[in-house]
């Protein structure tokens, strides 16, 4: 059984801040399906090999909290990338509608302020 701490992966470490899981899962992609067109790898192990540098790699610990089930629990690659696209994208979008929202306190002053 091929073991994934073997090589060393250090092109690529993990997630950047400024980057996108797509980003991030097209340049970890395009490294590993590289190695694995030299011989290096067994094309058997890819799925195993891109789960775990996917895994690996998310630099979010929130992320990662969010989708520990679903990493030990599903065996295929897509499947799990699929998986950890919708809770990013869930995130970004909440994050997103929490920056446009005012804060309560400022809502609760305007409406205080409406009333007098």
């Amino acid at each position: 059984m091929w073991r994934p701490r073997r090589i060393n992966f250090r092109s690529f470490s993990t997630l950047q801040v400024s980057e996108s899981l797509a980003d991030y899962v097209c340049r970890i992609e395009s490294v590993l399906q590289s190695v694995i067109d030299k011989g290096d790898i067994p094309f058997a192990a890819r799925d195993q090999l891109f789960k775990h540098r996917l895994w690996v790699g998310l630099s979010s610990p929130a992320l990662k909290a969010q989708t520990r089930y679903q990493y030990e629990s599903i065996l295929d690659y897509n499947t799990l990338l699929r998986e950890l696209r919708q809770v990013d994208g869930e995130a970004q979008r909440q994050e997103a509608a929490s920056r446009l929202r005012p804060p309560l306190f400022l809502l609760s002053l305007t409406l205080t302020s409406r009333n007098r």
